[in-house]
Formats: structure tokens, C-alpha cells, sequence
């Protein structure tokens, strides 16, 4: 806010705050007026973090954008050049795939929206929710400058899709020295995918003309349970029946379920909410009970079963 680019001053600001994951806007990466600065990378090194650069304009011989600092591997990036207009200045958002551990997966989307054009606005929400379309299956958190205040039309199209990590009206973020709008957010889907445990604007006036917004998420477990199920197996062919009890993992999915015994391997495309009929060896075999309304599909691997005919 004292109009000096000081990168050791930033990365202090985001050490004390300890992050997993950090999305920064305005970054310049090599330009005239940054001295040919990497300033992604060398925050990266200050905080020693992983790194990536999103691109929206070129600008005095190197590029001007977004970037995300992460405390885990960046597996997969790609950057989205957002809609603009001639007069209005490009903006980006950086997406990248993570993995907070080896069963979890995570999309951290940085981004920067126009600041003039409500309509403008609009559109890059639109555009945004399509580039993401890819990876609806994975849990993905949305952070950054979106330039628009709480009832805002912007906010609105958002939260038709993204939950907002705060209050409807929130604490202002922005001018750093006296804020008086809110205009930064972090946004997650789907409202399943975490819960918040803090949001709070941190009482920092210098490194930034906006005050940093420190968000606490628990991520929902994507981990399998073993539960039993029972079965009960009509075998048309031989005329024979009886009751197949299998041990098998349950995990949210948004791949077909698929049922594998051994070497052999079932794939179906539909299923109901209370029944499904998958081929057992020449037998047809329903699943009773009811699933929960959150599991959309089901993926289902067999670690034991016992027939036991009538």
C-alpha cells in the first residue's frame, strides 16, 4: 500500500500465515519495470513452495497475471485466458490439480476479474465455469480479486455453483490502509467438499493495496469404507438360488461403478438409487438397500464372498 514492490516483505506476510496454498494476483513475470524479476519464482524460494504462473497480458517484455504457491506438488496446470474487451484489461485464472495426500484430490483455481464492467464480469464467471467443466468430478476451491461486493450480480451467478467461505456481507478487504469493500473471496464446490473452519482478513496494511483473506477448509475425506452388503443371487439358467454375501470398498465416485471378482471385471452405465442388477458369473444378483443421497454413483470392489445356495 506504500507503492514499493517489496517480495520479501509478501513472503513474509504469507509465512506467518502458513498456507497450504496461496493464489496471487498482479504478479509480473519479467518485465522492464520489475528489474526482469521473476516474482513468482521468487516467492516460490522465499516460501519455499511450489509455483505457477498464469499469464493474461504481455507488458514491457514479459508477462503480467496470476499465480498459485502450493505446499504440495502441482500435478497438472493449465491456464485459462478469460473473455475481455479492448478497452478492459485481460485477466486470467490458473488452475491447478494437487494432492493433499495420496487419496485426496484437489483443484486450486486462482484468478482476477475485471474491475470495470459488470457485465464483462459476467462473462468471465461463464467462461471460468466452462474451463472447469474438465475436472468436475475432482473438489475444487476458487480464491482471488473477483472486483465485485457480496450482492454483487458477479457473486450471485457464482454461488449458483461455488459456496462462499464467508458471511453473506463479509469483512471488507479492500483499500488496505482503510477497507471498506469486500471485493477478495475464496469459493468452494460442491458444498460437500469442505467445511469451514475460519475465514478472517488479516490486519496487513503494507504488502498489498488489498489485505490478505486467510481461509481454514477441512477437506472431506475421499477415502473408502469396507462395509458388507448381502446379495441375493437367482441363478436362471440352472434354476438354483441362494444368498452371496460379499466384503467390498465403497468410495464417491463419479466413474461407473464398476464390480470386479478375480480376474473378471463388470462395467455398467446406470444404476437407481435403491437397486441395481450387475451379472454375477451367470447369476443376476441385486444389491438391496438404499444408498445415500450424496452418492451419485458408487464404486464397488470385492475383497471376499461366500455362496451359500438354499
Amino acid at each position: 500500500m506504500d507503492g514499493r514492490v517489496n517480495l520479501e516483505r509478501t513472503a513474509a506476510v504469507i509465512k506467518r500465515a502458513n498456507p497450504d496454498l496461496v493464489a496471487l494476483q498482479e504478479v509480473d513475470d519479467k518485465t522492464t519495470r520489475s528489474n526482469g524479476v521473476d516474482q513468482t519464482a521468487e516467492l516460490a524460494r522465499l516460501t519455499k513452495m511450489h509455483s505457477a504462473f498464469g499469464k493474461a497480458m504481455d507488458l514491457q517484455g514479459g508477462g503480467y497475471g496470476v499465480a498459485v504457491l502450493s505446499r504440495f506438488p502441482l500435478e497438472e496446470v493449465k491456464n485459462h485466458v478469460l473473455p475481455h474487451a479492448d478497452r478492459y484489461e485481460p485477466r486470467a485464472a490458473l488452475a491447478a490439480l494437487i494432492s493433499p495426500d495420496d487419496r485426496t484430490k484437489l483443484l486450486f483455481v486462482a484468478t482476477h476479474l475485471e474491475n470495470k464492467s459488470e457485465a464483462l464480469r459476467l462473462q468471465q464467471v461463464g467462461a471460468l465455469d466452462n474451463a472447469l467443466a474438465q475436472h468436475s468430478e475432482v473438489p475444487a476451491i476458487l480464491a482471488g480479486d473477483l472486483n465485485a461486493v457480496p450482492d454483487s450480480p458477479t457473486i450471485a451467478a457464482l454461488s449458483q455453483h461455488w459456496t462462499r467461505s464467508s458471511s453473506q456481507d463479509g469483512a471488507p478487504t479492500w483499500p488496505a490502509d482503510k477497507p471498506v469493500m469486500k471485493l477478495d473471496y475464496v469459493l468452494f464446490r460442491p458444498e460437500s467438499a469442505c467445511r469451514v473452519i475460519s475465514s478472517e482478513v488479516l490486519n496487513e496494511v503494507a504488502a498489498s493495496d488489498h489485505r490478505p483473506l486467510l481461509v481454514v477448509l477441512e477437506i472431506a475425506s475421499q477415502s473408502s469404507d469396507t462395509i458388507h452388503r448381502r446379495y441375493q443371487s437367482d441363478d436362471a439358467g440352472a434354476g438354483t438360488s441362494g444368498a452371496v454375501a460379499f466384503k467390498f470398498h465403497v468410495e464417491r465416485s463419479h466413474a461407473l461403478p464398476r464390480l470386479s471378482l478375480g480376474a473378471s471385471e463388470w462395467t455398467y452405465t446406470s444404476m437407481s438409487a435403491s437397486s441395481w442388477n450387475p451379472l454375477f458369473e451367470s447369476a443376476k444378483a441385486i444389491i438391496f438397500g438404499d444408498y445415500p443421497s450424496s452418492w451419485s454413483r458408487l464404486y464397488l470392489e470385492v475383497e471376499s464372498y461366500d455362496y451359500a445356495p438354499d
